[in-house]
């Protein structure tokens, strides 16, 4: 027997889609907004084409784009996996798909996709011929529906659950109280399908007014020209003439078969097969068992085949999913290592920064204390000297005054040359001459200062406080040089390499004395480290003192 039921109310079909496409406009559209809005396009137009391959793989998309508090959406893709899967036969993995829905339930707003869930859930049971768990879910249908059209259709397939279990009295009494409502008889189709299903239930009471509802629907379906529910009416129809009018009921049965053929409806062609079969003989009889044969075969075929491509979809899908869930938690501990390792090294380049500065603090008061040394060292004796002896002689002797200009020319010169070590310096175009003339001005009359390869370099590519930082170092050597050193000759040689410039110092005297100057190679020292670069000393005794600096351009 044909009965009229569907997987879900239209109703429910129409708000499912209008509700779905709503929700995405209700905020600004994002990346993962637009994404989805494709995809749920995309599926919807293959389910309603009756592509169901390729509508299932982009449902089954839906559940790795949207997030775990968008319930709504993974609700209504839950639904149409399993809507499906029961119209392809998959019964079992359709009550499977259904249910994992069910932990998104408590966070789903719209209830039209819950009840659309335990719509298609009551469906399939029902196919299943599990008629308990068929009307639990109809009734958690119903109880949830909050239009009155969709809980007239519910009941109408909760009738069906009673006709297929045999209770036909029970089906008569629902269906006869939704056939009095104006909302039910205002629309055509669903009015036709109780009413077949009314007259259906009575004819298996015998009940006279059986036939006056069986035909009523047939002409209604005739009108709305609906081949799918008329292949019921004609099925029922030919069932109650098979004992009155054996031709009439073959002939029902036939417009059945066709009715069945021209919807694809393989289901409800192998029902009308049956009907044929069992009421023909002779060649008919052959010829129908044949094309049963057939056709189930293909059913067969063709489930089976959709079953384990479903099946591999879901394993291609789960494992697409698995292998995006690791690569975005492999992303989010890449980031988390990348963190740490900025910070890392963040924390490392502000230290080092921290020491150079606390070094330059250094070199700058050590600069400082040597030059206030010097000055009341040198200079404070020298000018108090020069004026106790300016109170002391008489000025108007030549010999006296002759004297005092020599103090005053000496500590003149003494002055200028603090002033020197310790003026600003030229960075600019002017530097390597300055360098130059500081360099050759410890030449004198004991020691040679020769200078190789220094055209070598050119010094605008070399920044400003590289630059600093060689006069600063040159000058402490040479200084150095002077007061220990007694050296005759000294050797600087330049290296302008590709990453780095090369300063060799040498010189032939007491290598060892150099020692005693500690204090200012560290100064050295450190201003070097300051600019990362290196500095090297090696000390020969009687052999002169060397040292190597190398500069980063």
């Amino acid at each position: 027997m044909i009965f009229n039921r569907k997987h879900f109310p239209i109703l429910f079909s129409t708000m499912l889609v209008i509700s779905l496409f709503c929700s995405c406009q209700k905020k600004t559209v994002s990346s993962s907004d637009e994404e989805y809005r494709v995809v749920i396009e995309k599926a919807e137009k293959y389910y309603y084409s009756g592509d169901y391959n390729n509508a299932y793989i982009e449902y089954f998309k839906i559940k790795s784009l949207c997030k775990e508090d968008q319930a709504d959406k993974i609700v209504y893709a839950y639904f149409r996996l399993a809507d499906i899967l029961n119209k392809t036969g998959d019964y079992s993995e359709c009550e499977s798909t259904a249910t994992e829905a069910f932990k998104y339930f408590e966070k789903c707003k719209e209830q039209v996709y819950i009840n659309a869930l335990y719509n298609c859930l009551g469906i399939n049971y029902l196919q299943l011929k599990d008629y308990k768990n068929a009307l639990l879910f109809y009734n958690k249908a119903l109880i949830n529906s909050s239009h009155s059209i969709d809980q007239l259709k519910v009941k109408n397939n909760i009738a069906v659950v009673y006709l297929e279990k045999g209770n036909n009295a029970k089906a008569v009494e629902i269906l006869q109280s939704i056939i009095k409502h104006d909302s039910l008889k205002a629309d055509k189709v669903e009015y036709a399908r109780a009413l077949d299903n009314l007259g259906y239930a009575k004819f298996k009471l015998n009940e006279s007014s059986a036939l006056k509802d069986l035909a009523e629907s047939y002409q209604i379906r005739m009108s709305e020209n609906n081949d799918f529910d008329i292949t019921a009416s004609l099925m029922h129809l030919s069932e109650y003439y098979l004992n009155q009018q054996p031709k009439l009921s073959i002939q029902y049965a036939l417009k059945a078969y066709q009715a069945a053929t021209r919807v694809n409806n393989p289901d409800d062609r192998l029902e009308a097969l049956d009907f044929l079969i069992k009421n023909a003989s002779g060649n008919e009889f052959k010829n129908y068992y044949q094309i049963h044969s057939s056709l189930n075969d293909s059913i067969s075929n063709v489930r089976q085949s959709a079953k384990n491509q479903f099946a591999n979809l879901r394993y291609n899908s789960d494992k697409a999913l698995k292998d995006y869930q690791l690569q975005k938690t492999q992303s989010y501990l890449y980031l988390v290592l990348l963190v740490l390792f900025s910070g890392l090294a963040s924390f490392i380049i502000v230290t080092i920064r921290k020491r150079n500065r606390e070094k330059i603090k250094t070199i700058s008061y050590e600069t400082e204390t040597r030059i206030a040394k010097k000055i009341h060292d040198e200079l404070a004796n020298d000018v108090f000297n020069a004026l106790t002896f300016a109170e002391s002689q008489n000025l108007s002797d030549p010999n006296k005054k002759e004297a005092l200009l020599d103090n005053l020319d000496t500590i003149y010169n003494r002055t200028r040359n603090i002033s020197r070590e310790n003026s600003e310096i030229q960075t600019d175009s002017q530097f390597g001459q300055q360098l130059t003339d500081l360099l050759l001005q410890y030449q004198n009359d004991t020691v040679r200062v020769i200078i190789q390869d220094f055209s070598n370099i050119n010094w605008d590519e070399i920044k400003k406080e590289p630059k600093i930082a060689i006069y600063r170092v040159l000058q402490e050597l040479m200084v150095n040089m002077k007061k220990h050193s007694e050296c005759t000759f000294v050797i600087l040689k330049f290296n302008n390499q590709k990453s780095h410039i090369e300063i060799n110092y040498s010189d032939n005297g007491k290598g060892a004395k150099m020692l005693n100057s500690k204090k200012g190679l560290q100064n050295a020292e450190n201003r070097i480290n300051a600019i990362k670069g290196t500095i090297t000393f090696d000390f020969e005794t009687d052999k002169g003192f060397k040292a190597s600096i190398i500069i980063p351009k």
